[in-house]
C-alpha cells in the first residue's frame, strides 16, 4: 500500500499471536468519510466482541471481517 498502515500490521500480528495460542479472533477492515482526506481506513481485532487491537471506534463502517487467516 502506498501509505503507512500501523493498525493493519498490529492487528495482523495480534491475530497471529492469538492463533498460535489457539485463541480465535476476528479481524475487521473498515472505512469512514473524512473531511480532509475524503476517506479513512482502519483495521481492528476482536475476540468475543472484546476489542484487542485498534480500539472500539464505532465511527468506522466495517466492510470486511476475517475469522480464519
Amino acid at each position: 500500500m502506498p501509505w503507512r498502515n500501523k493498525c493493519f500490521a498490529m492487528a495482523m500480528a495480534a491475530k497471529t499471536m492469538l492463533r498460535a495460542r489457539g485463541i480465535g479472533s476476528t479481524l475487521y477492515l473498515g472505512v469512514k468519510k473524512d473531511v480532509t482526506t475524503g476517506i479513512r481506513a482502519h483495521a481492528w481485532l476482536r475476540h468475543c466482541n472484546v476489542p484487542v487491537i485498534g480500539g472500539d471506534d464505532k465511527t468506522f463502517a466495517p466492510i470486511s471481517a476475517f475469522s480464519k487467516l
